[in-house]
């Protein structure tokens, strides 16, 4: 996640060396150690384990525990868990003695990357960044991932798990940069802005994903080239080269927030026909499109009034993680991603039909909050609108980066029509 204007005011421990160009994850060898043991623990799960990262006041070990933790999870060692058996703190660890927190008024500008000072404010910030980016992944996987509410299939986890791991590897390498440039993570002030707009949403997993993997990662798909420019026009090749390869990365992150977002307003189409939230196999899914096109040529008193607005959508969604962890990837939504260094590929694909939980809670066959909120609204796209109106402060400003946004299947439907107004 990379939302820094450097023209602006931003958001502003050392690793061992390595070739910026590998995607590898400095691993700590006392956290191996205690992941080891906990792997052991009957009562340890993919949830669990997010929770564990969330509470790690350093961000380092947060980093590293990232990379076992998915290791494990892609290797088929860890089960999803559930949410109920985690408590989540208002704010996830920080040691706030290395890091100096202030209001965001309070910090200072970045510059346009012209002196090395400049150069250094910017990575930092995008340090911090992506530490908080960390945190994020693995919340929206601890309060959301396996919520009864919402019956997500384990490639909602899969997803996540990679986008953390994504998250990780550029902290990593951008904290190796600033170093190599002088200057090191905690040189500089820094705000929490980015979880202050995550814990504004922490009630609502459609809103989070609006807001955070919408909104704030299209943010950074627009500005990041201006960056990339900036060093290369500084001779900063080298940082330009990393942020070149992380802006590739970071466009699956926001395709993560629009796969999933659809995801749901096509569940909630589902529950509007059958009265009851269970995700459809594929083949249900197409069969309940048929009819809902048979019903739209003999209308049904009693659909016409159930779901006036719903347009169902019939295609299943891609089982592949969406990730661009190598550069040069031209469809993110179906790539797969780059692993850890040490990590082994899936024995086989989870199925986007299965359930988090062996056996997922009905609610009595009701239609819940979230779905009937997504029912009023007969487009994904205008769901979103609703949602980042009711849970964004501020406005959508342009220029958008079009082609990133169109990469990321996040097209001008999803965002034009919020770019004039000034939300909230």
């Amino acid at each position: 996640m990379l939302a820094v204007n450097t023209a602006a005011i931003g958001n502003m421990h050392s690793m061992q060396q390595h070739d910026s160009e590998q995607a590898v994850v400095t691993l700590s060898r006392d956290v191996k150690a205690c992941l080891h043991a906990q792997q052991h623990d009957s009562h340890t799960s993919l949830i669990c384990h997010a929770a564990s990262v969330l509470s790690e006041p350093d961000a380092q070990c947060k980093a590293d525990k990232t990379c076992i933790i998915a290791g494990l999870w892609n290797n088929r060692q860890l089960v999803p868990g559930s949410n109920d058996a985690v408590r989540l703190s208002e704010r996830p660890g920080r040691d706030d003695t290395k890091v100096k927190v202030v209001a965001p008024g309070k910090v200072p500008g970045l510059g346009k990357g012209g002196s090395l000072a400049s150069r250094q404010a910017v990575l930092h910030s995008l340090v911090h960044i992506e530490s908080w980016a960390v945190d994020l992944s693995w919340d929206i996987i601890a309060r959301f991932g396996c919520n009864s509410i919402y019956n997500l299939p384990d490639a909602f986890l899969d997803d996540f798990v990679q986008v953390a791991v994504d998250e990780a590897k550029h902290f990593q390498q951008l904290q190796h940069r600033l170093t190599a440039i002088g200057s090191h993570y905690g040189a500089l002030p820094v705000h929490d802005g980015l979880w202050e707009s995550a814990a504004a949403t922490a009630h609502s997993l459609p809103a989070r994903l609006a807001v955070e993997s919408c909104v704030h990662e299209a943010r950074g798909l627009d500005r990041l080239p201006h960056t990339i420019k900036r060093f290369q026009n500084a001779g900063d090749d080298e940082s330009a080269q990393l942020l070149e390869k992380i802006y590739q990365e970071e466009i699956a992150h926001c395709a993560a927030g629009v796969r999933w977002l659809t995801w749901l307003h096509t569940q909630a189409s589902l529950a509007c026909l059958h009265g009851h939230p269970k995700p459809a196999t594929c083949q249900q899914k197409v069969s309940l499109a048929q009819t809902a096109q048979a019903s739209q040529d003999t209308p049904s008193s009693q659909d016409s009034t159930r779901c006036p607005n719903l347009e169902l959508n019939s295609k299943c969604l891609s089982t592949a993680p969406v990730s661009t962890a190598a550069a040069g990837i031209s469809d993110p939504v179906h790539a797969k991603g780059v692993l850890c260094d040490g990590q082994k590929e899936s024995a086989a694909p989870r199925c986007i039909d299965n359930n988090c939980t062996e056996e997922a809670k009905n609610h009595d066959g009701k239609i819940l909050d979230w779905q009937a909120d997504a029912q009023q609204y007969g487009t994904v796209e205008e769901w979103f609108h609703a949602l980042v109106r009711a849970n964004f402060k501020g406005s959508l400003k342009p220029p958008f980066n079009e082609a990133a946004r169109a990469a990321a299947g996040f097209g001008p439907q999803w965002y034009l029509p919020l770019a004039a107004e000034v939300i909230r």
